[in-house]
Order: structure tokens, then sequence, then C-alpha cells
């Protein structure tokens, strides 16, 4: 037997351990009760490895709801068209399970989508540097690369890609228009900008029925000071067949016909050309006739320099077919081009004051004008 206070072995008969001096009384009933408790060790391990079970069951649950919750932001971003967001939630959650199918193949769809956005992205640079055949061929690629391919990603990348061919087509007509001098060919461009809804087309079609309305306007003040009224007319109508609220041509349409009138009127009497000839010797109305009250200029969204100016009449007679003419510089005080435009309305009372304005297309370095010369007729 052993003593219950040391735990050597004694003999059976003793009563007193010789090793510690303990009485050992009943300790055989003792070290069978002891023996009776080995059998709490392994069932103690047994809860232990359940309660370690059990944990790990509900930490994986946990890393599976985080690790879909992961991938539904990962897949939102990549409809979104968000591809670097959605790459870095797809990685995050490839961290979390490196062997999750579900995601491996996410993170290829992502990456090919943000191939096809860099692709559409070279794309509109080809088309901001002119190089429209190139910015039309990689969208080209891109629209290959996405042939038979189907879902709602898919439907998302080919989206992206036709508003990218959009905005180079709609680039590529202006940047034809700028270099289109007449109504008919302008008109041709504003046809063809008619098939593309796009916020980008509806700017540059504005842009080209101004431009319509200003050459129709200069056209028609050549064709007014050679008298040729009906002609004149044609012109202007021609041009409110694509802008007809434009308050400039309707102005200056008014004009050619009362000119015309005046001027039927005043040969049936043979007065307009003395009335004409008197105002050109009139020296003091001829050199204080018109004053310019401010001249503005800027470049606009899409590198042209705009100029607007105000004038005002200050001579005693009415005046008419104002004519400005000016000088373009840099921001260094080089010259750079010149120009002319007419004030509008083209008939201006004593006092009354009139507007001008100009484009020049492309010229992007312009900074200021100075104004050259004036010439006016008197009435």
């Amino acid at each position: 037997m052993y003593c219950k206070n040391c735990g050597y072995k004694i003999e059976d008969n003793l009563h007193i351990c010789p090793y510690c001096g303990a009485l050992v009384d009943n300790i055989s009933k003792e070290a069978k009760t002891s023996n009776k408790r080995y059998w709490l060790i392994p069932f103690s391990f047994a809860i232990m490895v359940a309660i370690a079970v059990t944990f790990y069951f509900f930490y994986e649950i946990g890393v599976n709801k985080k690790v879909e919750e992961i991938r539904a932001k990962a897949e939102d971003m990549a409809l979104q068209g968000n591809f670097d967001t959605a790459l870095n939630f797809a990685k995050k959650g490839l961290a979390l399970r490196p062997n999750h199918k579900v995601l491996q193949h996410d993170l290829a769809l992502i990456n090919f989508g943000k191939t096809v956005y860099e692709k559409l992205e070279t794309a509109n640079k080809y088309a901001d540097d002119k190089k429209f055949d190139l910015a039309l061929k990689s969208i080209s690629a891109v629209d290959k690369d996405l042939e038979g391919r189907s879902g709602e990603y898919f439907d998302m990348l080919s989206n992206l890609s036709k508003k990218y061919k959009t905005q180079v087509e709609v680039k590529q007509l202006y940047d034809d228009a700028k270099n289109k001098n007449t109504i008919d060919e302008l008109a041709d461009a504003l046809s063809r900008l008619s098939y593309i809804d796009s916020p980008d087309a509806k700017n540059i079609d504005k842009l080209i029925r101004q431009k319509i309305a200003n050459i129709a306007y200069s056209n028609a003040n050549e064709l007014l000071k050679d008298k040729q009224f009906n002609e004149a007319l044609k012109v202007i109508e021609k041009a409110m067949q694509y802008d007809s609220s434009n308050a400039k041509l309707i102005s200056f349409k008014k004009t050619i016909v009362d000119q015309k009138t005046a001027f039927e009127n005043a040969e049936a009497q043979r007065m307009q050309q003395a009335m004409i000839s008197a105002a050109k010797e009139d020296a003091m109305n001829r050199t204080n006739a018109v004053s310019v009250l401010n001249v503005k200029n800027y470049i606009n969204g899409y590198g042209d320099f705009v100029i607007e100016g105000e004038i005002k009449n200050v001579a005693t007679k009415p005046i008419y077919e104002v004519e400005i003419y000016y000088a373009i510089y840099d921001a260094n005080g080089n010259t750079i081009g010149d120009g002319n435009t007419y004030v509008y309305p083209v008939y201006l009372s004593p006092l009354q004051k009139g507007s001008f304005s100009n484009i020049h297309y492309g010229l992007s370095n312009a900074d200021h004008i100075k104004i050259t010369g004036i010439n006016w007729y008197i009435d």
C-alpha cells in the first residue's frame, strides 16, 4: 500500500509511515478511492476537445460569412466599374479562403474587366491626340474580347465600350467640323451627330449650330454690303433651318428685310445714295460714332478662343453694318492672329447698344485681343 501523506509504498501491516511519520490507518481504502478518480482525466479531456471543436466550428462559420460578405462587395464594385476596389475585396477574401473557387473565378473576371477598362482609356487618349483610327481600333479589339459573353457583368462592360466609342466618335466629328467652313458641310456633321445620343453629342451639336449661325451672319453681311438683299436672306434662312430660335439670326433677318425695304423706297425716290454719301462725309459722326463699352475673351471647354464685346452708338444719327477688326495676342504679347466680326443688331439708333462675338476654333494659346479698327455706315 501507499502512504496517503507522502505517497511512498509501505508494507500493509504498518500503522505509521516510516518515511514521513503519518498515521496510515485505512490507507488501502484511500488508495482505492484515489484510483477511482483516474477516470475523471479522460472525461475532462473529452470535454475540452468538444469545446475546442465547437469553437472551431463556429469560428469557421464566422469566416465563411465574412468571406461571403467580401465576395458580394467585390462583385458589387466590379458591376459599378470600380475594378481596383473590387480587386482589393477579392484578394482580401482569398486571404481568408485561398481555395475559394467562386472568389478565384471572380478575381479572374475582375482582372478581365480592369483590362477592358484600361484598353478603353487608351482609346480615349488616342482620341485626345486626334489618333481616331487607333482609338476605334482599340475599341473594336475590346468588342471582340466581349463577343459570345453574356450576363450582367459582361453587359456592363459592353455598355462601357459603347460609351467610349460614342465619346471617340463625337470627338472625331467635332474635330472634323472645326475644319469645315460652309453651312452644307456643317449640316452633314449635324446629321451624323443626330444618331448619337449622349451629353457630349448635344454639346457639340450646339457648337456646330453656333458656327453655322456665325458663318451665315458673316456671309450675309458681305452680301448686304453689296445690296444683295435676297441672297443675304437666303443665307440667313438656310442657317435658321438648323437654329430657328437663334436671336442673332432672327435679328439679322429683320435687319435685312428692313434694309431692303428702305433701300427700295430710297431708290424709288433717288435719295438713298445721297443720304449714304452724306453720312459718309460726316467726319464727326464717322470718327466718333462707336464707343467700345467692354471686351472679354476666354478659352471654352473645347480649346476654342471666344471673343465677346459690347459697343454703343454715340453718334447723332443711326449707324449700321458695324464691323470690328482686332488682333489676337498670346500671354507674352506676341501677335498670333487677327480677325473681324459684325455687331448685332445691324441697325443701331443713337445711344443704342450692340454686341459682337466670334470664335477662333482650336486657338487655345490665345490670351487677349486688341481692337485695331471699326468700320460702319451712317444712316
